[in-house]
């Protein structure tokens, strides 16, 4: 008797045959089949629900990106985003992998979130205050890398502290299953400075100092909330735990090593633009990199859900099909993203920032297909953080870094802005290609033992 195309999918993974049997299916079978059960699906809902918070959130930061381009020009929005990197690397940097480690810790016992909380006001206080003066220091050996205005430096590193205690309070949120109360918090953090950004654009007052500080605010603000919310549910007083903090400490390093990574593959290039081509420069590139962050937002939205479900698998063999079959699904999504963004590029950067930012249109494509490439190697990527992020996947991630920074550097000075775009596109070609090849490495090394020793 035939099957079905959805029972063929639907088959459970570690029968014998199961992973053969949807690999032969055609891809357009194989496409309908995952549509149909993904419509059909409580997990679909839930990334639709994310997503739409995520998409309000990106819609307001997109609004107060175009309001500041647009009155303080690129110059000015060359400052803003020099200041959002900081505080971004600070943040990747001082994190310490706690936000993985958070919603594994506080998932498999709940009895530790006094500990937990406690430990994340902690890390984020201490952590943040370190960075910020290893940063200030910084500003006086290679004053080219940070901003020239000492009072928006001094507030871009302050809020480094309060972005570590929002990442570590989210994920705490998030080990609760409590994700109604996510997608609220994700939507309070675009809206409270898209209205601070209108208001003061509104009474003549936008600097780039104040628009910076409505983004702080964006950041405190649901920051307070969390903390005021998982105050609540505590069964005793929060108290800080060392040991707990050492198991959640080597629990998240490799994630954290991993992240930060890819933190560097996103935001280094903005820093190296300014150094060799200056605030305006930046200007123009970073809206073309704000664009690029739209395409990724389904994938990753997906990816973010998909991967517990991933490393839930009883065996490598259930994980690695999971996630081959999810590759013509991402492969799908980003086709038909980067395409239309392609067409849509030169008029969406008019309408958006206006004719001054039009170089950040071919900016923007040249960066194109570095986002398909990113977004295909999630399935890849899903599979190696299951497996528990083996250290052949950090190698490749510091790798893709160093490419990415010798490729800037010697090539930003001579062809400009769409060499930089050129070299992050390359760069993330690297590793999707790199995380396929291992992925498939472990996955077949896993398949080999479990014959040899049945």
């Amino acid at each position: 008797m035939s099957l079905s195309v959805d029972e063929h999918l639907r088959m459970p993974s570690c029968t014998p045959g199961a992973a053969p049997l949807a690999g032969r299916l055609p891809l357009t079978l194989r496409l309908r089949g995952a549509a149909g059960r993904l419509v059909r699906s409580r997990f679909s809902w839930s990334v639709a629900g994310t997503t739409a918070a995520r998409l309000g959130q990106m819609g307001c930061q997109l609004l107060v990106s175009v309001i500041v381009s647009r009155v303080l020009g690129p110059g000015g929005r060359g400052l803003y985003a020099t200041a959002g990197v900081l505080t971004a690397l600070g943040t990747s940097f001082g994190n310490l992998g706690l936000p993985a480690a958070n919603t594994y810790e506080v998932a498999r016992q709940r009895r530790q979130l006094p500990e937990l909380l406690a430990n994340s006001v902690a890390v984020a206080a201490l952590m943040g205050a370190l960075l910020a003066a290893a940063l200030w220091l910084l500003g006086w050996w290679h004053p080219e890398l940070l901003p020239d205005d000492r009072a928006l430096l001094v507030l871009a590193l302050a809020a480094i502290p309060i972005g570590l205690g929002q990442l570590l309070l989210q994920h705490l949120v998030v080990g609760l299953h409590e994700v109604r109360f996510f997608n609220a918090v994700t939507l309070v953090s675009g809206a409270v400075p898209l209205a601070g950004v209108t208001v003061l654009w509104g009474t003549g007052r936008l600097t780039t100092w104040a628009a910076f500080a409505a983004g702080v605010a964006g950041t405190a603000l649901p920051t307070l909330i969390m903390w005021w919310r998982l105050r609540a549910r505590l069964e005793g007083r929060p108290r800080v735990s060392l040991p707990l903090l050492r198991q959640s400490v080597s629990y998240g390093l490799r994630a954290y090593l991993t992240t930060l990574a890819h933190a560097l593959v996103l935001r280094i290039d903005i820093l190296m633009v300014r150094a060799w081509l200056g605030n305006e420069s930046v200007g123009q590139y970073s809206a073309a990199a704000a664009l690029a962050e739209w395409a990724i937002l389904v994938p990753s939205v997906a990816s973010m859900l998909l991967f517990p479900r991933v490393a839930a698998g009883a065996n490598r063999r259930e994980q690695w099909s999971l996630c081959r079959r999810a590759i013509p699904v991402y492969l799908l999504m980003m086709g038909v993203a980067t395409t239309a963004a392609a067409v849509l590029a030169r008029p969406a950067v008019v309408v958006l920032y206006g004719e001054a930012f039009l170089p950040a249109a071919a900016v923007f494509l040249w960066l194109l297909p570095g986002v398909f490439f990113r977004g295909a190697s999630y399935p890849a990527y899903l599979f190696l953080g299951a497996i528990g992020r083996p250290i052949s996947q950090l190698v490749l991630c510091f790798a893709v870094v160093a490419v990415n920074v010798a490729g800037n550097a010697l090539l930003i000075s001579r062809w400009g802005l769409n060499a930089a775009a050129a070299v992050s596109s390359g760069s993330y070609l690297l590793g999707c290609a790199g995380g396929y090849w291992l992925a498939r490495r472990h996955a077949r090394h896993s398949f080999a033992v479990r014959e040899a020793n049945p």
